[in-house]
């Protein structure tokens, strides 16, 4: 079980590195093209309720960091330490792929 935690655990950093990097790179690459509101809160009514800054994009990225450093200090021990960083991976390959459909959506 000790060496499926570990693998997990470089796992998780690498999809961390990778997400806050990627997601990084798109909003500074595509700063300049975004329009002055684009649609996050898919959560609420459409229309204006919707939109949010681009600035709030880094919210995602930021996220991204926090579920990766939360699952890499919840799974440290047992099955539950497992299943804690195999969410957290999933979470975070959910939270990425979200950052780049939004941008591709408004781009």
């Amino acid at each position: 079980m000790e060496r499926v935690l570990k693998r997990l655990g470089l796992f998780n950093f690498l999809v961390m590195a990778a997400g806050v990097m990627a997601g990084s790179g798109v909003l500074i690459i595509y700063a300049k093209r975004l329009p002055p509101q684009v649609p996050l809160w898919y959560s609420r009514s459409w229309g204006e309720e919707q939109l949010a800054s681009p600035a709030m994009l880094w919210v995602l990225v930021a996220l991204i960091l926090v579920t990766g450093i939360g699952a890499g200090i919840g799974g440290r021990k047992g099955v539950l330490g497992a299943m804690v960083l195999a969410g957290g991976i999933v979470i975070q390959v959910m939270l990425m792929l979200a950052l780049l459909r939004i941008v591709m959506l408004v781009v």
